[in-house]
């Protein structure tokens, strides 16, 4: 070693550290490679938030789908590997065509029509959606579209455009659904939204007017059912009044038949016990009522006539 006196004190710093770590090469050999463990180590420590879903790889060969949200540990890279996925976040997708945003569509009756198609799904099964198929967005694309281009295909174009577009909307999600279950997909389809859905430009006023024909047909429709409800209102109400009259006249008349029937067996009764007295009573009370401003006389049987005065006030005695 030259002499101290002739060279730098940062070079003499150097040799010296030189020196010591040839003499303990070892201990810091050890100590970097605790250090490089530990680092690889923290490969192992991993974070899953809320509404994910972590999918675990040992050597490529899946363990797990199902790790939870929190702080979770596997083994350091590259021995395993997580994938994280949001299982909660509803996802978007739209169909178009080529040029546009629309499909070009033929209906049952061969008319041309084009449609604006949104969906929305979210991952139902995290290892499914990773390895049974390669580009999940795609086949749910080609899955809807080919279940849309049947469903329209089966209706004639006036449904499409009004009221069969909540049944296709529905028809369209349930097919799908269960092809792409059917496949392993991994994904839960929410909606399918027909959000625009029109004829070519080509015929669009011949369209409009169908629409308006039928929209008119309809309002006339709703309005004869209106008279027609308002109709039967009035004639259930005036069917109900006579109801009740008849009802009151039924109560009525059979009050007053139990009271003649009452009456009837009353005198019945009294004519038992003493018919002739009830006869003559009978009598009398026929003559008062048919002859109510007559005088009348009665004698007893055996007696002499009675001089009659028939000028006489009926009312004098």
């Amino acid at each position: 070693m030259p002499s101290t006196e002739q060279t730098p004190r940062s070079v003499v710093a150097i040799w010296a550290i030189r020196d010591r770590l040839e003499a303990q090469w070892r201990l810091a050999l050890v100590v970097l490679l605790i250090g490089i463990l530990a680092l690889w180590a923290t490969t192992g420590i991993f974070v899953i938030e809320s509404g994910e879903t972590g999918v675990r790889q040992r050597f490529g060969r899946l363990v797990s789908d199902a790790d939870s949200a929190g702080l979770n540990a596997k083994l350091p890279s590259p021995l395993e590997r997580v994938t994280v996925l949001d299982t909660s976040e509803v996802q978007t997708l739209a169909l178009g065509g080529p040029i546009d945003r629309f499909l070009d569509l033929v209906t049952g009756d061969e008319n041309l029509i084009r449609v604006h198609v949104t969906l929305q799904y979210r991952i139902s099964s995290p290892a499914d959606f990773l390895f049974a198929t390669e580009d999940v967005p795609s086949v749910i694309s080609q899955t809807v579209r080919g279940e849309l281009i049947e469903a329209v295909a089966a209706l004639p174009v006036d449904e499409v455009l009004t009221s069969a577009k909540a049944i296709v909307q529905q028809q369209v999600r349930h097919r799908a659904q269960k092809t792409l279950t059917s496949i392993g997909s991994g994904v839960s389809l929410i909606t399918v939204n027909l959000q625009d859905v029109r004829p070519p430009r080509e015929v669009a006023d011949a369209f409009r007017q169908v629409v308006d024909a039928r929209s008119f047909s309809q309002r006339i429709v709703s309005q004869a059912n209106k008279r027609r409800d308002e109709s039967l209102s009035l004639a259930r109400a005036e069917s109900n009044r006579l109801l009740r009259v008849a009802e009151a006249g039924s109560s009525s008349r059979t009050e007053v038949a139990g009271g003649d029937a009452r009456r009837f067996l009353d005198l019945l009764q009294q004519y038992e016990a003493s018919p002739r007295q009830t006869r003559e009573d009978l009598v009398l009370d026929a003559l008062s009522r048919s002859l109510p401003g007559a005088r009348l006389v009665v004698l007893a049987p055996g007696n002499a006539p009675v001089n009659l005065n028939l000028e006489a006030d009926p009312t004098t005695p």
